[in-house]
């Protein structure tokens, strides 16, 4: 009776001390404390819940990112609107100031300030999509998930600048007509600041948003790297300990098969 004991608390001590290395070998290849569920399946599953988190917000530090890339294409086309209307501004005030003026160099350049802006609107694309046409809308993060903000169409019908064929609508013909080409120019760079405050003051959430996001997202790791990190020190220490408490085990049993042996012997 007393040989069978010994044999199964040496078959124990060794199974204990074999799980341990197993677990400490593990623990020191993969540097994971919970590699699965095995290991402690209550906090497995709050460190996949941690690291689908972690995925989660470092997915909307991205989105966060590639809107502002967006808008600051777009602020760049608009800031070129705004140069082509302060070009139209220039010329129809030369026209309407100085009567000395030649008209004609001034139509000129009129009809190229009209040409660029219709160049931007149709060339400022982010991904292959137009930014200042009315097609795209934007989608920004809110304290309640996201919401869409219309991008503006700067093409020059929607701005005033010419009819639907294209034609210029300006009358440059009288002074009137000049005055009133000069209203619409005046018009129409007040939408464009008005969108570039706009683009600014959602740049700036974004920044705010992306901030944040990147905070939860680097608390989140820290958590995650808390509850599943192996303890590299500690599992060398463990694998130490299971390696020499394996070979006493071992020992144990090979010392139990030889009394097993000796007594058999006796017997005979």
């Amino acid at each position: 009776m007393s040989l069978a004991i010994n044999s199964y608390l040496s078959t124990s001590h060794l199974n204990r001390a074999q799980k341990t290395q197993s677990a400490a070998m593990r623990h020191i290849a993969t540097g994971l404390k919970i590699g699965n569920a095995q290991d402690n399946p209550a906090a497995y599953a709050i460190l996949s819940k941690l690291n689908v988190n972690v995925g989660a917000t470092a997915q909307h530090v991205s989105n966060v990112q590639n809107t502002n890339a967006m808008l600051s294409t777009a602020a760049g086309g608009i800031e070129n609107v705004m140069g082509s209307l302060e070009s139209m501004r220039s010329s129809l005030t030369n026209m309407l100031n100085d009567p000395t003026a030649d008209t004609s160099v001034d139509t000129g350049r009129l009809q190229s300030a009209l040409s660029a802006l219709s160049e931007t609107t149709a060339t400022t694309q982010y991904n292959g999509m137009n930014l200042l046409d009315g097609s795209r809308a934007v989608t920004m993060p809110d304290g309640e998930g996201y919401s869409e903000t219309q991008l503006p169409n700067f093409s020059t019908e929607s701005l005033g600048l010419t009819d639907q064929s294209g034609k210029s609508t300006f009358d440059l013909s009288s002074r009137e007509g000049i005055g009133a080409a000069l209203d619409t120019v005046y018009s129409a760079m007040d939408k464009v600041l008005d969108q570039q405050t706009t683009i600014g003051a959602m740049q700036q959430n974004l920044e705010f948003a992306a901030d944040n996001y990147t905070m939860q997202e680097e608390n989140q790791t820290a958590s995650a790297s808390t509850m599943g990190d192996a303890n590299i020190a500690k599992s060398i220490t463990d694998l130490k300990s299971a390696n020499a408490q394996s070979q006493l085990a071992m020992f144990a049993q090979t010392m139990n098969m030889h009394n097993n042996y000796s007594v058999l012997k006796l017997l005979q």
